[in-house]
């Protein structure tokens, strides 16, 4: 009996999607690395500027110079425009990252789908082979059985 080993015919397929998904995973990384860079970014100019509104409300209670206030003001003033910015930077990154996560499902499925045309075409060899072994005892028992 001559054993035949199994061969998937799309393997190098396979693994052409298999490496597509490790670099797509890998993007979604970045991707998500970037965001939370640019949340936190945004996040701290968020907390100066409250620490700032309240020092501004702080002085007006208080009573001081309004040369300070308006000193206050402009710093609140330049920290909305660098909030501003921050809020955009952080809104392209949040649109990268989803984008990378609908792609690496994309390709997680990509290469599911091949898999399971794997698990298919092997579990059709295992068939055709085990009846190829029930064929060949078969022709051997008959063998057998016309010598005696």
């Amino acid at each position: 009996m001559s054993r035949v080993t199994f061969s998937f015919s799309l393997q190098n397929v396979l693994k052409l999607k298999e490496h597509e998904k490790k670099e797509a995973e890998q993007k979604f990384s970045a991707a998500t690395g970037d965001f939370e860079k640019a949340a936190t970014g945004l996040y701290e100019l968020l907390k100066q500027k409250e620490k700032l509104e309240e020092a501004y409300e702080h002085a007006l209670a208080e009573g001081t110079t309004i040369s300070r206030l308006n000193d206050v003001k402009n710093q609140i003033g330049f920290l909305e425009s660098l909030i501003e910015t921050s809020r955009k930077t952080t809104d392209r990154a949040r649109m990268r990252m989803q984008t990378s996560r609908s792609k690496v499902s994309r390709k997680a499925a990509d290469v599911l789908k091949y898999e399971k045309i794997r698990g298919i075409k092997l579990s059709d060899y295992k068939e055709e082979q085990k009846n190829r072994e029930a064929k060949q005892l078969d022709d051997i028992a008959l063998q057998q059985y016309l010598r005696k």
